[in-house]
């Protein structure tokens, strides 16, 4: 069942705790027996460890280290008691660029131009310098 939850999951976040877990599980022959229990899974695992960092956060803000975070987990597998507050939490961030769109267009029977019409100059030249003015050039 543990094993299952782990290949189903998306969340980078519950992979690597659930990856720790399994380490775990490999190197004490006795945490394995905890962690394939029926009442407990990974998502709830992971929804036990957001509330214990909640509470440890100040101004909606926590910092927690990593040994901290797999001991609430192994805390969660000890424990048959535990009661968990679940909380609809569902956050999407989408950093997908948005593709260039290519307009193909189809060859129509407009004649195309040929020339380009030669566009004439309408200013006038500066030929004589103001009167009292010194030319610098």
């Amino acid at each position: 069942m543990f094993a299952e939850e782990l290949i189903k999951e998306k969340n980078p976040a519950v992979i690597r705790i659930g990856k720790y877990l399994e380490e775990r599980a490999k190197s004490d022959p006795s945490f394995e027996k905890i962690l394939h229990k029926e009442n407990k899974s990974l998502n709830e695992c992971f929804q036990y460890i957001i509330n214990e960092a909640k509470k440890q956060a100040k101004s909606n803000c926590a910092c927690i280290d990593d040994d901290t975070v797999f001991g609430w987990a192994v805390h969660y597998y000890d424990e048959d008691d535990i009661k968990i507050k679940t909380t609809n939490i569902t956050k999407v961030i989408s950093h997908e660029q948005e593709q260039p769109k290519i307009i193909k267009t189809q060859p129509s029977d407009t004649p195309k131009l040929s020339k380009k019409e030669k566009v004439t100059n309408t200013r006038k030249k500066k030929t004589d310098p103001v009167e009292g003015q010194i030319s610098l050039f």
